[in-house]
């Protein structure tokens, strides 16, 4: 009979990247309510590959690596500041995220009773992350002459990262490959974040934001504020 297996996996991104056009609606003066929609994606990724081959339930251990493609990102979120000096703000942004991906992965498995002990892997998947985070920080607003407003701002960060990976079909393989739906959540939760708002205008600003938690991330997004 052809053997079975099913795996769990352990990675970590070596690129994330999401950019994107938030919209964003003034419920009061230092309040607004906001959406943002754009494309998001990761490149190749390091996995380690553990599982067990049924009926006896003999373990398996390899590597492998992911490659994901551009796919839908959307988030929906609350973001207000109040001035405590003349240029200075404290605030805070609380935001729900989430992102669908597909990807291809390649990988290598060794152990009995795998024939001649090793096993190439192929497969394809979709993993959708969901993030909520709550984002204190502090700002201060530059307005210059030459170069318009800019307002550089710098905080901590609680994220809630959530993973689903559902593996769909493979291509390739000496065994049967039970297909999974996996779930992970990010080892840290808690880390600082950094960005910069660039105005042009009443209703236009431009955004870059990087992070530093379990995942390191980059952002870019542009507003329209009505």
């Amino acid at each position: 009979s052809v053997p079975s297996s099913s795996m769990e996996q352990k990675f970590k991104f070596d690129n994330l990247y999401r950019g994107g056009i938030k919209l964003s609606y003034g419920l009061l003066k230092y309040l607004d309510i906001y959406a943002r929609l754009g494309e998001s994606g990761f490149n190749y990724s390091d996995m380690n590959l553990d599982g067990a081959i049924s009926p006896a339930s003999l373990p398996f251990s390899g590597s492998a690596k992911i490659k994901g493609k551009n796919g839908l990102v959307w988030a929906a979120g609350l973001k207000g500041s109040y001035p405590i000096l003349k240029t200075w703000y404290l605030g805070c942004d609380a935001q729900y995220l989430r992102q669908d991906n597909l990807y291809k992965g390649s990988g290598d498995v060794q152990g009995a009773p795998i024939p001649g002990g090793f096993l190439a892997m192929r497969w394809n998947g979709k993993m959708t992350i969901q993030e909520w985070h709550i984002a204190p920080y502090l700002a201060k607003k530059f307005s210059t002459d030459k170069f318009g407003a800019f307002t550089p701002y710098v905080g901590g960060r609680y994220s809630y990262f959530g993973l689903r990976d559902k593996i769909r079909t493979f291509e390739t393989g000496d065994a049967s490959i039970i297909l999974q739906t996996r779930r992970y959540t990010a080892d840290k939760n808690w880390g600082p974040f950094c960005g910069l708002d660039y105005s042009l205008g009443e209703h236009l600003t431009f955004n870059v934001e990087g992070r530093f938690i379990d995942e390191n991330a980059l952002s870019f997004a542009t507003t329209y504020k009505f």
